[in-house]
């Protein structure tokens, strides 16, 4: 029974840490920052479709736009947070 417990303990760690860095990824590409110089600063959720980005102090809502159709992708937009 331990056993499972830290199977599915390190299972959801990996799962986690490969999306904040698909999130790092696409974020990049829309603010301008590297993926190294960015933060999640949310915590991730397969139920979620937005996420915070932080790059060199300034803060970014991120979200993901359902793709349309069965076979095109989805879209990603990111904006400066709102002060």
């Amino acid at each position: 029974m331990r056993s499972l417990m830290i199977l599915m303990t390190l299972v959801l760690v990996g799962c986690t840490s490969a999306m904040i860095n698909q999130q790092k990824s696409i974020s990049a590409g829309q603010i301008g920052c590297s993926p190294e110089d960015i933060r999640i600063v949310d915590k991730p959720s397969m139920m979620k479709a937005h996420w915070t980005a932080e790059c060199r102090g300034r803060k970014f809502i991120c979200s993901q736009q359902s793709a349309s159709t069965e076979g095109s992708s989805a879209s990603y937009s990111c904006k400066e947070e709102l002060k």
